[in-house]
């Protein structure tokens, strides 16, 4: 993705790309010439005498590799939209740790309908654009409740899919947790669910009205190298004839997040569906 970095407050900004990991982590900020920061997944994978460590605690071949300053330097992403390339209103942070660099993207479910795929392809020449590519994202079918799982970090927040069985009535599922090891914090659905917590006995419950049958619990791990069973308890609207549940493991974490993490989550994640446009039936 181009962006706009700036490294601190005396220095003009910088033109760049931003280059993402499978995970969503920021893995490169280069300008095409030289690097401004580059993780330590990207850093092994060439052929460098020094490691990762060694390489930040020399300033001389740090230089090549990083030259962000956490909690200081920021970052702009650029959305696309109909085709044309505009840098987006909110500056981000860079924060964290250097394995865990902040911002980082988030994918999210795409509501059903029809979608246009644009293509850009750009060289220091020109710019070659695809349009009137479509394709139709249609809801899965689903028998009785699936519950998805997830790994992530200690502190960070995991999207966990909830599939309900279609139905003409309002479906309501009681999901339990283990508080121990994971917070939950609701629902982050698409469609007018609803949702209570009971901390104290680790129980979700979600309401879906007639027309939804999918929505995503969220919860923020709590307690490292721990794993929360996620069990679907009780079941209304929907026969309750296939139950799928799952867990969520924590990893060893808990980096420190920008200062705007919940705005910059929100903005990442529609930056990475820049190029699929909403077509109006």
């Amino acid at each position: 993705m181009p962006g706009i970095l700036y490294l601190n407050k005396t220095l003009s900004p910088l033109q760049v790309q931003v280059s993402f990991d499978p995970s969503g982590r920021i893995a490169a900020i280069s300008d095409g010439r030289s690097y401004y920061y580059l993780s330590s997944a990207e850093y092994n994978l060439s052929s460098q005498n020094q490691t990762y460590q060694q390489m930040l605690e020399n300033a001389t071949a740090r230089e090549n590799f990083v030259r962000i300053a956490p909690d200081m330097s920021e970052l702009k992403l650029f959305e696309i939209i109909n085709g044309t390339s505009q840098p987006s209103s909110s500056n981000h942070t860079l924060a964290g740790s250097w394995e865990r660099l902040e911002p980082h993207a988030e994918r999210i479910p795409a509501a059903p309908g029809r979608y246009e795929l644009r293509i850009r392809v750009q060289n220091a020449a020109d710019a070659l654009r695809v349009t009137g590519l479509y394709l139709n994202v249609t809801s899965p079918v689903v028998k009785g409740v699936v519950l998805g799982g997830a790994t992530i970090l200690q502190g960070e927040k995991a999207a966990v899919p909830l599939r309900v069985q279609e139905s003409l009535s309002a479906k309501r599922v009681t999901i339990s947790y283990d508080p121990s090891i994971v917070e939950a914090l609701g629902t982050a659905g698409i469609c007018r669910e609803t949702s209570s917590v009971d901390e104290k006995r680790g129980i979700v419950i979600v309401v879906l009205p007639p027309e939804c049958n999918s929505t995503e619990l969220l919860f923020t791990g709590l307690r490292e190298n721990a794993t929360a069973d996620l069990k679907v308890l009780t079941v209304e609207g929907v026969p309750a004839s296939k139950i799928v549940n799952a867990t969520i493991s924590v990893l060893p974490g808990n980096a420190p997040k920008s200062g705007a993490a919940g705005g910059e989550a929100v903005i990442l994640a529609l930056a990475l569906s820049l190029l699929f446009r909403r077509r109006a039936s």
